[in-house]
């Protein structure tokens, strides 16, 4: 599990990332067993619901720099 504080956020920036956990915690769950490319998919449509979400933006680009680097 991942943990964020929500504080800092906005309130509709809070309830996005609070409505789509699920899809947040299923992505780094891919991440996790190193199935890159289908975390990069989830972290990327997870960023379409909600480009503010740095966590998801931070996830993004590691698999990227991972599936780079081989």
């Amino acid at each position: 599990l991942i943990y964020e504080v929500l504080d800092a956020d906005e309130p509709e920036i809070a309830q996005k990332k609070l409505s789509l956990d699920a899809l947040f915690q299923k992505a780094v769950g891919l991440f996790a067993t190193r199935k890159l490319q289908d975390a990069e998919l989830q972290f990327t449509n997870l960023l379409e619901s909600n480009p503010e979400d740095r966590a998801a933006q931070c996830f993004l680009k590691r698999c990227r720099r991972t599936i780079q680097t081989g």
